[in-house]
């Protein structure tokens, strides 16, 4: 069998003539076609230097302008002879040594497809985003496919040329690769695997390919398997109906469009700065802030420092992960609503989750709460699996998804009560379940152990959360209002209120009991929403840890309620109607909590910008805390000494602070009554004056000098005074 070799190339002079005669020393192709893609470097005249001499023969095509790699594959194929084609990278990542172990199952003359494998032998991984971006391009091809690859995104693929030929190349980018493997996966060709070996370059060193390419290969994976109507053998195709398939692919991609665009718009806030700064910092900051505040365990933070790398800290960067673990978070609620009630429940949760207003919300924040939502949705299906099958595998899972989660935030210890009760109303039942569950639980906690060791050695035993109110009875149905579509006081009330009737009658609905007896999934829901929400809202008479962010864990359930209210009742137009009518409320929700002002951010980018802009030498900034220095900080780039005024509890003097300095910048943030934060509306002419808990320190240095302001300034959420500090002195 003759090896027919296309090499696309695109700037590669460091790089081509050594894979060149790599490709030569190997004796083992019949032809190389190397297409020039548009290079603007050497790489025109080391290909025109190399074709003279050298065996076997060099074939040049060109492109005048840049075209893809794809483009470039299908320019090469027009002129292949042999029987075999394989595309070789111009860089030296794969090594042409392999082309024997990519030959060798062709004895068979029923193999028309060989891969190489990265993952199939010890290799170098060349980023932590590239290795798992392919990880993940290999499992949805798997579960769109019903294939069983390992490595999708390989550069190593070799054809019979017949084959390559039939399918009809369309990409022009390096879309290629997905294409190629969804167009021989529709035929039903038979992907044959064997390992390679993988030499990664950076993109320093002149890697091309960039993140978003894995979303256009995705996107490619999802085109061909249900807009595709070429040449198709469906013998080995999915285990799914279509149309549950595309439903689930379609509400996944809704909710993207939902919190992708505008994700970097609004500036940082307070939270978010501090997300920023400590995964920004190195290992041992990060566990002394996080030990010093003590709020929340330290996994986020630790997830954070590893992947905010990935993405950068713009702000798109910094909010990208939390996207991510929002959109995670959709097939799983549809698989649990599918498991607990039937596939239009499961369908419906996807949908009513992907447009839900506080979770869409939570997805573009740099915070843990959408993770804790992921978890608890995680949490909860793999208990429901063990208790119902036994299996250790889900034992296994409900460990670590529970480890996971009692790291991440102190109110996923509320799950295993959830779970407790649940076990000890039906123990006749589940009795030998209970003690796999326990020890489940308990290696849990152990790993949460050393932490909350450390929490307690603390010299200071503060959680920094009194800034938390009393609730008051009216702050449960406020929560559930929040919860399903969005606390916004918009100027629409009538709609709001039309909405709200009909989300309380289909939850009423999917309370109501049937028979004689509640169902099980139905008893495990009431607990997980509403168990928590009474129980925290009870403490919290004494000491408030009442806040909606720490509950939203209970949002999945309530959803997961909603979805079976709706779909329980007989088909029917009014059944069509009720589900059409929750889809509508939570996009009305969207609607009104995106044109209501209690939803967006603090502006703390243009205060910086202003204090930038307008700074002169002399200057001082006053911060009215330590801790709004990270969202401060974040923007703000000038010259001016930053001296925070207080910390915690403790108030510094103002005189010593701005000695030395001929005007000082005073910068004043005012929170928002946090209950159910961030829907509460700002203040339109500020805070300052209204504020009970005021500074009396700074109160009385700005007393002291009415008359010398020489600037205020109000922004979203932030107050500026700009103090002449001269006169009198």
């Amino acid at each position: 069998m003759k090896l027919s070799v296309i090499i696309p190339v695109y700037n590669e002079e460091t790089t081509l003539a050594e894979i060149i005669r790599r490709v030569r020393a190997t004796g083992l192709a019949h032809e190389i076609i190397a297409v020039d893609d548009g290079s603007t470097d050497s790489s025109t005249q080391i290909l025109a230097d190399l074709q003279s001499n050298g065996t076997p023969p060099l074939t040049i095509l060109r492109h005048e302008r840049n075209q893809g790699k794809g483009a470039a594959i299908r320019t090469g194929l027009t002129a292949v002879t042999g029987d075999l084609v394989l595309v070789q990278d111009a860089d030296l990542e794969y090594d042409p040594a392999d082309y024997s172990t990519l030959l060798a199952p062709f004895a068979d003359p029923t193999v028309e497809v060989v891969c190489g494998s990265r993952n199939l032998r010890r290799n170098p991984r060349s980023s932590f985003a590239f290795y798992w971006g392919g990880r993940l391009l290999s499992w949805i091809a798997n579960w769109l496919y019903g294939a069983h690859i390992t490595d999708e995104a390989t550069g190593y693929k070799m054809f019979r040329t017949h084959l390559l030929r039939e399918i009809r190349l369309e990409s022009n980018g390096f879309e290629f690769c997905p294409e190629v493997t969804a167009k021989l996966l529709q035929r039903g060709a038979v992907i044959q695997e064997v390992p390679i070996s993988y030499t990664p370059r950076s993109w320093e060193e002149g890697k091309k390919i960039r993140w978003y390419d894995g979303l256009i290969a995705i996107w490619t994976l999802i085109k061909y398997r249900f807009f595709y109507r070429g040449n198709q053998q469906r013998a080995r195709l999915i285990r799914r109906p279509i149309d549950q398939q595309w439903a689930m692919v379609g509400i996944t991609l809704l909710g993207a469009l939902l919190r992708l665009p505008q994700l970097g718009a609004q500036s940082i806030a307070f939270d978010e700065g501090y997300s920023v700064a400590v995964g920004s910092a190195d290992w041992s900051t990060l566990f002394q802030a996080t030990l010093s505040s003590g709020v929340h365990p330290p996994l986020f933070y630790i997830l954070y420092k590893l992947v905010l790398p990935l993405w950068g800290i713009s702000e798109f960067g910094a909010r990208f992960i939390a996207v991510v673990f929002g959109l995670l978070t959709i097939p799983l609620l549809y698989r649990l609503g599918h498991l607990m009630f039937n596939r239009q429940a499961g369908l419906l949760a996807a949908m009513l989750l992907a447009v839900n207003p506080l979770h869409t919300w939570l997805s573009q924040e740099a915070r843990m709460y959408i993770i804790l939502i992921l978890l608890s949705t995680g949490n909860m299906l793999l208990f429901w699996q063990a208790l119902r099958t036994g299996q250790r595998k889900y034992w296994i899972g409900l460990t670590t998804v529970s480890g996971m989660a009692f790291n991440l935030h102190y109110f996923s210890l509320l799950i295993p009560l959830i779970q407790f009760t649940t076990i000890l109303g039906n123990f006749r039942r589940y009795s030998r379940r209970f003690r796999l569950w326990t020890a489940s639980q308990f290696i849990a906690g152990i790993i949460l152990l050393p932490w909350l060791v450390a929490i307690a050695r603390r010299e200071h035993q503060s959680f920094g959360i009194g800034f938390l109110v009393k609730p008051h009875f009216l702050d449960l149905p406020l929560t559930l209002w929040n919860f399903t579509i969005g606390l916004s006081f918009h100027p629409f009330w009538p709609s709001t209120a039309l909405f709200l009737s009909l989300v309380t009658a289909v939850l009423l609905n999917g309370l109501r009991r049937r028979g004689e007896s509640f169902r099980f999934a139905q008893v495990i829901l009431v607990l997980w929403v509403f168990l928590p929400l009474v129980l925290v809202w009870t403490i919290s008479q004494r000491s408030s840890f009442y806040a909606d962010r720490y509950l939203s864990f209970v949002l999945p359930g309530l959803i997961l309620l909603l979805a079976f209210g709706a779909t329980r009742m007989a088909r029917s137009p009014w059944r069509v109607g009720l589900i059409a009518g929750l889809v509508a409320a939570s996009g009305y929700g969207l609607v009104t909590t995106h044109l209501d002002p209690a939803f967006q951010k603090d502006n703390w980018r243009g205060a910086a910008s202003y204090v930038m802009q307008n700074e002169q030498p002399g200057d001082a900034i006053l911060l009215y805390t330590t801790h709004i220095k990270f969202s401060f900080s974040y923007y703000y780039q000038g010259n001016a000494p930053q001296k925070p005024i207080s910390l915690n509890l403790d108030n510094f003097p103002i005189e010593p602070l701005t000695e030395g300095h001929r005007r000082a910048w005073v910068v004043y943030p005012y929170t928002r009554r946090p209950t159910h934060y961030p829907m509460q509306p700002l203040m339109p002419d500020g805070y300052w004056d209204d504020d009970p808990a005021r500074n009396p320190l700074l109160v009385e240095w700005l007393q002291a000098r009415a008359d010398n302001v020489l600037d205020y300034r109000h922004f979203r959420g932030v107050e500026i005074w700009l103090i002449d500090l001269t006169a009198g002195r």
